[in-house]
């Protein structure tokens, strides 16, 4: 339905071909909102409050383009305002700092324009209620395939913000505790064969991330004492014979190497068995190598 106040503006400077162009559900409420902040010294394009603080508001007058537009179609209020931004480019100077309607891309950001933003956005987010009502946003923003799909494609191929930035001993100390207690966001989720797949394909050949790092006591009973009661991963599969089969040596072969061991306990090796060891052992070594080289 067509809205009586809903439309395009235009403010425009009398005395020079400059002017800004705008859409809103209320032209009229929207040039009230613009006075305002011209008059208040915050208004957000630079231009027009320079303009104003110089010359006062008489420089300015407001003009309606287009009025009668349905407010719920916003791609065709968007579009109407794009043609006349385009048309007024042509002939005058436009104080939008956006090139497109209904976008800030293509806007460059001052370093003091980021600054500021950035102290707004702290000051933001210190209040709880801010912080769950943007995560409540995202999370019904993220509940759409599309929109998920849409963010997706966005970030592909991109190198992460955080990547080659260690993080201080204070941040993980931070992250840690804000993690504890809370499930993970993967429990209960299978992987599907595919990208199981690629995540094995990607992790061959690189060293695990714990390979050297000793467990203390604390964690090696921590671990212990969450794994009582389960049943083995590998409780219910089937051994293969091969599996089997060298299962037995292995076992047969730490049987005999103990009990030789519990024998010769004591017993000083002379220099004929210990050139023998050793010959033995680089045989192994160079025997090990080889085949490794042919694989």
């Amino acid at each position: 339905m067509p809205h009586a106040n809903c439309g395009i503006y235009r403010i425009r400077r009398v005395d020079k071909s400059e002017c800004y162009i705008g859409q809103s559900v209320n032209v009229y409420s929207r040039w009230k909102e613009h006075l305002k902040r011209l008059r208040a010294g915050n208004h957000r394009c630079r231009r027009m409050q320079s303009v104003f603080a110089k010359h006062g508001q008489s420089i300015f007058v407001f003009e309606i383009l287009c009025i009668g537009l349905n407010p719920k179609d916003k791609d065709a209020i968007t579009l109407c305002e794009q043609e006349f931004m385009d048309a007024a480019r042509v002939v005058c100077d436009l104080y939008n700092t956006a090139p497109a309607a209904g976008s800030i891309a293509g806007v460059k950001w001052s370093h003091e324009d980021k600054a500021k933003a950035s102290v707004a956005q702290k000051l933001r987010f210190e209040n709880p209620a801010a912080r769950e009502a943007s995560s409540k946003s995202q999370k019904k923003r993220f509940e759409n395939p599309v929109e998920r799909e849409k963010c997706g494609r966005g970030r592909r191929g991109k190198t992460s913000p955080q990547k080659g930035k260690p993080r201080t001993a204070e941040q993980k100390a931070a992250q840690s505790a804000k993690m504890k207690g809370r499930p993970s966001p993967h429990k209960g989720k299978k992987h599907s064969a595919e990208y199981g797949a690629a995540i094995s394909e990607r992790m061959k050949g690189r060293p695990s991330p714990q390979k050297g790092k000793p467990r203390t006591a604390e964690q090696s009973a921590a671990q212990s004492a969450k794994m009582k009661g389960r049943p083995s991963p590998l409780k219910g599969i089937p051994l293969s014979r091969e599996h089997k089969v060298k299962l037995s040596r292995s076992l047969a072969t730490s049987e005999k190497a103990a009990k030789a061991n519990a024998k010769k306990r004591g017993v000083p090796r002379s220099d004929e068995t210990k050139l023998k060891l050793r010959i033995a052992a680089k045989a192994d070594w160079e025997r090990r190598k080889a085949s490794q080289k042919k694989e």
